[in-house]
């Protein structure tokens, strides 16, 4: 059975259950099943195939979620647009990907120059009434018929996701996934059914909470094994500790994804223990998570902490913490991503030639899907140590490194020296150029609420980095931020905060 089979299988089998609490209100997955269905009716009437491209403008609400299951339970190609860009970046989106047709809100389809981009690129737009009172298989409508010709892709494993990367240190970039990508990775992480009929599990699934914004992986990804297996969601506009906490309160979740930034956002809430009741693990991902927060959150909140790595090009999770690893390692591995999930074959090769290297030994991870074909090795730009248990250790990211006068320094190293400060909540590491050195590191760092007295200034942090970096390595500079720019999957934008720090002088420290 096919993954848009099985979708659409998962979406009758749970058509009385909820599907989807936002703001207070509930759908079925009936109301997303015929969403899927009228979709289905819609691009058929305009001669379109969904396999050539359906774009949805996407924001973390009910109808842009139903959307996606829609098109994909319908074998589509969807491509994700973020309605969170601004309007000039999303008119030359539109310009680019010249789609067949493109599903908004109405209220995004009003925007500045969205419709009039759309057109020109010869793009049919269909507006879908995103309100909480409407029916939205109702409320489907062509706004205007585009006139371009789009060729439906022949070959049998066509793209399943057109989806854009975080863009942490620059533009994001636009990455294919192919619907043989989403199953290796859904049957890793949740034993998608076998066409031998193997049986569903009698005990309901575990509610999801979607607080990630569903145009990246992470909320796409849950939104698609959400529908899979029947999930009520509890879905957020975006992440806020005391909002996410009342849906977990309400929905009862096992299990949760989180962001460090999350987990930092709620111990500094001091979100109450009561609400999260119901919860037996937290799973972490899109970064790696500093130790001292995961011992301080399970030290609050009782609850196992789980660290998870995975990336856009590789459809989600690869390495991550079971809750048999948590009970055997927790304490001689903390601080690790976790192991290989199941399909997963992972190895590490030097930075120069390329070649494999033994375990205990650092240097780019790579990684292939055991049972693609081919089984092709792809490179990360991730420094790791893969330890003789097989757990993974995240050193920092290659494209990171600073290149001082001929020492590689790495970002990372200087960002865990700055957050041992005990009053620097959270720190970032840019590379500035020097017409001398070439590169030279400066830091920002968000501090925590502390006495005046123990707050310490710019100069103050450089010496607390001078007594733990070796002296290439202590930033010229450092600068104080209310807040770490972020992304719209809450990593922090190393482009935006090198856009904060003004250089200045930049003679290295003596």
């Amino acid at each position: 059975m096919t993954l848009p089979e099985e979708i659409t299988r998962g979406l009758g089998e749970a058509t009385a259950h909820p599907s989807i609490c936002f703001r207070g209100s509930w759908w079925s997955w009936a109301d997303v099943a015929d969403l899927a269905a009228n979709l289905k009716s819609l691009v058929s009437n305009l001669g379109l195939d969904f396999r050539a491209g359906v774009g949805v403008l996407l924001r973390n609400g009910p109808a842009q979620f139903a959307c996606l299951v829609g098109v994909m339970a319908n074998g589509g190609r969807l491509v994700s647009l973020s309605a969170l860009l601004p309007d000039q970046a999303l008119c030359e989106q539109l310009a680019a990907l010249q789609l067949p047709v493109v599903i908004g809100a109405r209220s995004d389809w009003a925007r500045p120059g969205l419709r009039e981009a759309a057109v020109a690129a010869g793009t049919t737009c269909v507006s879908i009434d995103s309100d909480s009172s409407a029916v939205w298989s109702q409320s489907l409508k062509v706004l205007s018929r585009g006139d371009a010709r789009h060729n439906v892709p022949t070959e049998a494993d066509f793209v399943a996701l057109d989806l854009p990367t975080s863009g942490t240190t620059g533009p994001p970039k636009r990455i294919a996934l192919t619907y043989k990508d989403l199953e290796g990775s859904l049957e890793s992480t949740v034993a998608l059914v076998s066409n031998a009929g193997g049986a569903r599990r009698s005990r309901p699934p575990s509610p999801a909470v979607i607080s990630t914004p569903l145009s990246h992986i992470g909320g796409c990804w849950y939104a698609i094994q959400s529908a899979l297996q029947g999930r009520t969601v509890g879905l957020l506009e975006r992440f806020e500790p005391t909002e996410w906490a009342d849906i977990v309160s309400r929905i009862a979740p096992r299990v949760v994804g989180l962001t460090p930034t999350g987990v930092r956002m709620i111990l500094s809430a001091d979100v109450p223990e009561l609400l999260l009741a119901s919860l037996r693990a937290v799973t972490v991902g899109t970064a790696p998570l500093p130790r001292e927060v995961q011992i301080a959150f399970e030290n609050r909140y009782k609850i196992p902490v789980l660290p998870q790595y995975g990336a856009t090009e590789f459809a989600g999770p690869i390495i991550g913490w079971s809750m048999p690893d948590y009970k055997a390692f927790r304490d001689t591995k903390l601080g690790s991503a976790g192991r290989a999930y199941p399909g997963m074959d992972l190895r590490v090769v030097d930075t120069e030639g390329f070649q494999p290297v033994s375990h205990g030994h650092p240097g780019l991870l790579e990684i292939r899907r055991i049972r693609s074909e081919p089984a092709e090795w792809k490179r990360t730009t991730d420094i790791v140590v893969i330890d003789d248990d097989g757990f993974v250790w995240v050193r920092g990211r290659a494209d990171d490194a600073i290149n001082r006068g001929g020492f590689k320094i790495s970002t990372r190293k200087i960002v865990q020296a700055l957050e041992q400060h005990p009053v620097v909540q959270e720190a970032a590491v840019v590379g500035l150029s020097e017409p001398r050195l070439g590169a030279v590191p400066a830091a920002a760092v968000v501090l925590a609420s502390a006495p005046a007295a123990e707050t310490p200034d710019p100069a103050d942090l450089v010496e607390w980095t001078r007594a733990r970096l070796l002296p290439y390595e202590v930033p010229v500079k450092v600068v104080i931020l209310d807040a770490m720019p972020r992304t719209s999957t809450q990593k922090i934008s190393l482009s935006d905060v090198r856009a904060l720090i003004e250089p200045g002088a930049m003679e290295p420290p003596t």
